[in-house]
């Protein structure tokens, strides 16, 4: 399947979810805000060199994510901005430190500013060397009146491993396409209604992904 990427207008490989998918117009963006990735992101969607701790995703060389399309994109209804590392310093996504390889220069917990009152939060997300059930990362909320909420991201229910061609009980596939290295890479779409008592009239102040 082919979209038409707005940052080049050439052909992408692979596809968005959702039966309306494709480039996010100004209409689709009514009700929904992009949070700003640009200073929490810390690596790019592609990687040329293997293990050489300077490349971006998993440091894997081409088994990265470099079909992506960045801009603006309908999935499964709701608008996502997909950051261009050309346009953000070389920086595309965020990064985690992870438990199978755990001493990669990468952060162990990022900090996404907000200061916005929203009613939900829909996140792109997905895991390498993810097992069946295990805790994967966490999404703090944290309010400006003080308040936390905690968004636990566990694999087989909310996401799962980015070569895994399965369905979860809490997450729609948002992007599946190929890579140098395999047939299919997936991200995962979850949703996330606030539980702050005040709802959508509450000020959420940053989300920390630890």
């Amino acid at each position: 399947t082919l979209h038409i990427s707005q940052e080049s207008a050439s052909g992408i490989k692979g596809a968005f979810g959702g039966d309306d998918a494709g480039p996010a117009n100004r209409a689709d963006w009514l009700g929904f805000h992009p949070l700003d990735l640009g200073t929490a992101a810390n690596r790019s969607f592609t990687d040329e060199e293997p293990g050489d701790q300077k490349g971006g995703w998993t440091d894997e060389g081409p088994n990265d994510l470099r079909f992506l399309p960045t801009g603006d994109w309908k999935v499964n209804g709701v608008p996502f901005r997909i950051l261009d590392a050309t346009k953000n310093q070389g920086k595309s996504c965020i990064v985690l430190k992870g438990g199978v390889h755990p001493d990669p220069p990468l952060p162990a917990s990022v900090v996404i500013p907000v200061k916005k009152r929203l009613s939900k939060l829909h996140m792109l997300h997905t895991v390498t060397w993810g097992g069946k059930s295990n805790p994967a990362f966490t999404y703090v909320l944290h309010f400006t009146d003080g308040v936390v909420e905690r968004v636990p991201v566990v694999c087989g229910r909310n996401v799962a491993d980015w070569w895994w061609q399965g369905k979860l009980p809490e997450a729609l596939t948002a992007w599946e396409g190929p890579n140098p290295a395999h047939e299919k890479v997936r991200l995962y779409q979850a949703t996330y209604e606030i539980a702050h008592p005040k709802g959508a009239q509450a000020t959420l102040d940053r989300v920390e992904v630890v």
